[in-house]
């Protein structure tokens, strides 16, 4: 899975963004790794998780929050509150606002240095 993971991140990050092959591999990782619930480790007050949903460690989520299906939250992500997310991957480090529906995306917290 970390390896399906590193590789969009790659082809998210380029200048050039081939959007056929985004899709191809953001389809691919739904549908082989995303299986099942693990919401072992977050910051929260009664979310709703609609399988399948993964969650890295210390992701902190906000009020009123719906999370699926088919959503990877990596590390140390910050979810607002009256968020839902469904067929979304958002990678480490991520911080989303309040009040945001975010359907088929990736999400990746980028520097510009």
């Amino acid at each position: 899975m970390e390896t399906q993971l590193q590789e969009i991140k790659k082809l998210v990050k380029e200048t050039e963004v081939d959007v056929i092959k985004v899709k191809k591999m953001f389809t691919i990782f739904i549908n082989e790794y995303l299986r099942g619930l693990k919401v072992d480790n977050y910051i929260g007050e009664y979310p709703t998780f609609m399988e399948p949903v993964i969650l890295g460690e210390n992701v902190k989520i906000g009020d009123d929050v719906l999370i699926g299906p088919y959503v990877y939250i990596g590390n140390n992500s910050e979810i607002g509150n009256y968020v839902e997310l469904s067929n979304t991957i958002v990678f480490e480090n991520a911080k989303i606002g309040d009040n945001l529906k975010l359907n088929n995306c990736i999400y990746i917290l980028i520097s510009i240095n």
